[in-house]
């Protein structure tokens, strides 16, 4: 059982316009075949890629800075294609690949740095939304996010999908202005933004 005060966040990219919503409209089409809302984008679920999550206490929330983070944007990101994959539940779920190019690494070894001096080794508590029941896998991986190898995409939604399913023309690279520190809720969706910085 999870105490109170520890909770998941995670430190993630914000999605330029183009990005967000291509992501928002493949998501629509997983939850409208699958029926599986537990990814569901809205305004209580943003499109984004994670950095680095853990679990923190809540008491530490406030001294968390991005700063660190800026020296490393703007980013130029490459999706370089789309697939689905089986998550630790056993749920079927779909993403964007991205390129592990170097900087998109320093990016997430800059944020992994700003999280590991306040992770603690606890079950955090994740941001559920009303009639939500608790998702211990999505707990366990934001709790040993920090000790597991990097793995950048965008996470679509429950269901399968392929490149056929995207109106980007593969490999599309973008620019990435800004990061945020969230908190974690089903899915690994980014529920609350706690704070935001761009450049």
């Amino acid at each position: 059982m999870h105490r109170a005060h520890t909770l998941a966040v995670d430190i993630a990219v914000v999605l330029p316009p183009v990005i967000r919503e291509e992501a928002e409209r493949i998501n629509r089409l997983l939850v409208s075949h699958s029926g599986d809302m537990t990814i569901s984008f809205g305004p209580g679920a943003i499109p984004h890629i994670t950095l680095a999550m853990a679990a923190v206490p809540e008491t530490d929330l406030a001294g968390i800075s991005l700063e660190g983070l800026r020296p490393h944007l703007p980013l130029e990101i490459t999706i370089t294609g789309l697939s689905t994959v089986t998550t630790g539940s056993g749920r079927r779920v779909a993403g964007f690949d991205l390129s592990p190019d170097r900087p998109l690494l320093a990016l997430h070894r800059a944020a992994a740095g700003t999280l590991a001096p306040v992770a603690v080794d606890e079950v955090p508590a994740l941001l559920l939304r009303e009639g939500e029941g608790d998702e211990p896998t999505m707990a366990a991986y934001a709790r040993t996010f920090l000790r597991t190898p990097y793995s950048p995409h965008i996470t679509l939604g429950a269901g399968e999908a392929s490149e056929r399913d995207t109106t980007l023309s593969l490999p599309y690279r973008f620019t990435a202005q800004g990061a945020m520190l969230c908190r974690v809720g089903t899915g690994g969706a980014c529920r609350q933004v706690l704070r935001e910085i761009s450049i």
